[in-house]
């Protein structure tokens, strides 16, 4: 019954608790019930004990403490209160992590002020010097993970720790299935939230351009949000542009093209309404190039983006948040 999808969706953390809790005591009984099968199991359970332990062991050795900044207190009282940006510092392991890990990995992430046993797995976002990472979470939803994450950071900011969070971290894991080096244009296509891991793309170019490493790609990103003050809540982690990155901003609410002003002063235009695929996702526009698209975002959107890549012949990678 908890693995309906609708149910599964809205009730996680009830539908993993009664899947584990069930596999344990269907084990339990099988292995008693023939001691061929648990002769049979000795192997398989010893191996999902000793990774297990394995995994807890590296998820403690991975605990960080975080700066974390909520929107709701940046002193912009039309920023989004429902967001919070939390910023690894720089060490030799996050730098690693920054450098190494694959395009739009994700870590499993512990918040033991919100739950000593409840992982649950973000983006990560590569800092725009190359030397940490970044997860910009979201509260989707009353009494979820995020929106725990969420208010975790604004009592943490009340109660006069500046913001300070501790985290244990799982990974990296995750790799896209296109090899985003082997072709000419990327196309990002972004909605909401979405922006994350392909923002960290973005961020892995300006490293790898700043070290010489960059092998000239075009970058065009699309992303689309519902209110303008939406495109400021990663504003630290995305601005100022590359310079081989072609961005437009949408924004879904409003009725004509704007600007909003980022922290150093820029500012940021955007466009009113919604991307109209076929504009930018087409063979004439990227004649003799090698084209890649990623999307990541609600999913009407991302499956208009698959629809148009696989009607012009391009490889399609997309990234999903729902479980």
């Amino acid at each position: 019954l908890v693995s309906i999808d609708p149910i599964r969706r809205m009730f996680y953390s009830y539908f993993l608790m009664h899947h584990r809790i069930a596999a344990f005591v269907g084990i339990v009984f099988v292995i008693l019930h023939s001691r061929t099968v648990l002769h049979a199991m000795i192997l398989p359970l010893a191996v999902y004990g000793l990774t297990l332990v394995a995994r807890l062991v590296a998820a403690f050795v991975n605990t960080t403490t975080v700066s974390a900044k909520s929107f709701a207190s940046a002193g912009d009282k039309s920023a989004n209160p429902r967001s919070v940006l939390l910023t690894l510092p720089a060490t030799a392991k996050s730098t690693k992590w920054a450098q190494d890990a694959n395009p739009c990995s994700f870590f499993w992430v512990n918040i033991p002020s919100v739950s000593l046993i409840e992982w649950h797995p973000f983006s990560a976002v590569v800092t725009p010097d190359g030397d940490s990472i970044a997860f910009c979470v979201k509260a989707m939803g009353a009494n979820r993970f995020t929106d725990k994450a969420v208010c975790a950071v604004i009592d943490a900011t009340n109660s006069g720790d500046e913001g300070k969070l501790t985290l244990r971290l799982d990974g990296p894991h995750g790799k896209p299935s296109l090899d985003v080096d082997d072709y000419d244009v990327l196309v990002l296509v972004a909605g909401g939230i979405g922006i994350t891991p392909l923002l960290s793309l973005i961020n892995r170019s300006r490293h790898l351009e700043k070290i010489n490493r960059s092998h000239g790609v075009e970058l065009h990103l699309h992303w689309v949000v519902r209110s303008p003050q939406d495109l400021l809540v990663v504003e630290s982690l995305m601005f100022p542009l590359l310079t081989n990155l072609k961005a437009t901003f949408y924004v879904s609410q409003a009725k004509e093209a704007g600007f909003v002003l980022c922290q150093t002063g820029d500012g940021v235009a955007y466009v009113g309404g919604r991307p109209i695929l076929d504009e930018f996702v087409n063979i004439e526009r990227y004649h003799h190039k090698r084209v890649g698209v990623l999307a990541c975002g609600p999913p009407a959107l991302v499956h208009d983006a698959e629809w148009h890549s696989h009607t012009c012949g391009f490889d399609f990678h997309k990234e999903e948040f729902a479980f």
